[in-house]
């Protein structure tokens, strides 16, 4: 197995919208390999069933895959089309992304760190995700933000802080472009 298999499977994607819609076609596909997966689990006495059963999981997630891309009305952004350096750059965009977003936002760093100009880097996660790193970037942070917003009671100010933004009003403002709503409004409709 490739070391970036799941990665194909965008409804894993740390912001991809998390409904997949199916219709009772899909289900019934859907509900047919699961069924047989339960079964073929307590069969488990080989390598070979061991095998048999990694191989109808991706069936499921393949499965998965080609009903959320169609219900989502996206393709697969050619992800399986990419050089391995294109998909290790790729790779570590996103994954620096999880690590650094606290600190960092510029695109210019997440550059540095990947060992590439900015207008590469642009040029290549465009290619990838039909979007700039630095809405990628953005995402990842609003993700957060709600999340925080959501669940925790921390004050707006600390959450500023927290995120490194040079005050409370930079937080709101960022916030209140992406979203429309004040970080109080959005805590308080949620």
């Amino acid at each position: 197995m490739h070391i970036h298999t799941l990665d194909m499977f965008n409804f894993f994607s740390f912001n991809a919208d998390p409904i997949i819609k199916t219709c009772n076609s899909d289900r019934a596909n859907l509900s047919q390999l699961y069924s047989i997966i339960v079964k073929k689990r307590y069969e488990i006495d080989s390598e070979s069933h061991m095998d048999l059963l990694r191989a109808l999981f991706f069936s499921y997630l393949y499965e998965t895959l080609i009903i959320y891309d169609k219900g989502n009305y996206k393709n697969r952004n050619g992800l399986s089309k990419l050089s391995v350096r294109e998909m290790d750059i790729y790779m570590k965009f996103k994954n620096l992304i999880s690590q650094k977003i606290h600190y960092h936002r510029d695109l210019e760093f997440y550059a540095s760190e990947l060992c590439v100009t900015p207008k590469h880097l642009i040029k290549l996660i465009k290619n990838i995700t039909g979007q700039t790193p630095k809405k990628l970037i953005d995402s990842s942070l609003l993700s957060i933000l709600k999340y925080k917003l959501e669940y925790t009671a921390l004050p707006v100010s600390s959450l500023a802080e927290e995120l490194n933004f040079s005050s409370t009003p930079a937080f709101c403002r960022f916030f209140k472009m992406q979203t429309g709503m004040t970080p109080q409004q959005y805590r308080n409709s949620h």
